[in-house]
């Protein structure tokens, strides 16, 4: 069976009526499970994985769903810490210790990390009264400004406000130490391993 992000459209539409329920979470919605690799936990990026075609030269698969549900109005959620592109690399995301990664290998038949580049698409559904709206959007949508220039960005604020409480901010000497490390060339994985250090007992 061929998944990629055009059929998981496909199965949304003819599920639309489904869709509507209030009492439907967005993570738990009933889709076609020939489509999808895996499920990822709630609020860790992706929320699901489709699967990939190995022969199948048109439709490649494997896209990362991220599921964006509003209960009131059509305000798109938070983005959080991950930052919207139209392409993730799957090792910055999925280890090969993790449940996803045995999960997608499961049901791949195959090694994850041969499709290293998976396209990134927004399962967003919204609510207007009575209205309920739901959309699939590619990540390139959203991808107003590059991963590097949003981590640049987000650094530049931390750095300044940290100076400003050490009263610092007016300190050359401090101020050139800040833009030597905002010129460094900052990708996500940096912040990534971050995350992973062990806080002391």
């Amino acid at each position: 069976m061929t998944a990629s992000a055009y059929h998981l459209f496909s199965d949304i539409y003819q599920r639309r009526q489904n869709l509507k329920s209030t009492q439907l979470a967005a993570e738990n919605f009933m889709l076609r499970d020939d489509l999808i690799a895996c499920r990822g936990s709630r609020g860790i990026f992706p929320d699901m994985v489709l699967r990939t075609n190995q022969n199948d030269p048109m439709f490649q698969g494997g896209e990362f769903i991220e599921i964006k549900d509003a209960r009131m109005g059509y305000s798109i959620a938070s983005f959080n810490s991950t930052i919207p592109s139209a392409y993730k690399n799957i090792r910055e995301y999925i280890t090969p210790n993790s449940n996803l990664y045995t999960q997608i290998r499961k049901s791949d038949g195959n090694d994850p990390y041969l499709l290293e580049t998976r396209e990134v698409y927004y399962l967003v559904r919204g609510y207007k009264k009575t209205n309920c709206k739901v959309c699939l959007v590619h990540g390139g949508f959203f991808e107003t400004l590059s991963a590097t220039k949003n981590i640049k960005s987000a650094l530049k604020d931390a750095l300044y406000d940290a100076m400003q409480d050490s009263n610092l901010e007016n300190d050359s000497d401090a101020m050139r130490s800040a833009d030597n490390v905002l010129g460094f060339d900052w990708k996500r994985e940096h912040l990534a391993k971050a995350k992973r250090i062990n806080t002391p007992r």
